[in-house]
């Protein structure tokens, strides 16, 4: 059941739209800018924009996503704030991909086309090679998996 209301000018989210948004996602290569009222469907927070796709939702801070990796107090809170969401979504897993410079960008655009994290995270492993299993800064996959409790 999808159910998400607010209005903005002319734009009221619905089942079909978010539908139309993540059909649009998974089948073309365009760019944003075709659709311009998909883009709205991505929530914007006090870290940084959030946007549900069909089997993962991405997390986008604000700060550059991989240079504050390296920064303890950062990387503490974007964590936190990771597993949070996650949680609060049944999940113990987070994905960590750098941005758009690195190939390893990649792996956020297949949680947009609608891969499910595990076919993510198998990517990943078999063309960026298997991420440490705790953070590390000699990590060079620019990428991580994060795994706590649960599953």
């Amino acid at each position: 059941d999808f159910r998400a209301r607010w209005d903005w000018e002319d734009f009221v989210l619905t089942e079909e739209r978010i539908l139309r948004c993540w059909e649009y996602w998974e089948n073309t290569d365009a760019g944003d800018d075709e659709l311009p009222d998909l883009y709205l469907v991505a929530m914007e927070t006090r870290f940084g924009w959030m946007k549900v796709n069909r089997h993962t939702v991405c997390i986008t801070p604000y700060q550059h996503k991989w240079a504050n990796l390296w920064h303890a107090d950062t990387r503490d809170y974007l964590v936190a704030v990771s597993r949070l969401i996650a949680e609060h979504m049944g999940q113990h897993k987070v994905i960590y991909c750098v941005d758009s410079a690195f190939p390893q960008s990649q792996l956020e655009q297949f949680s947009f086309a609608g891969w499910q994290l595990e076919a993510i995270e198998a990517y990943g492993n078999a063309h960026f090679g298997v991420p440490p299993k705790v953070w590390d800064k000699d990590a060079v996959n620019f990428y991580f998996v994060d795994r706590w409790g649960g599953k």
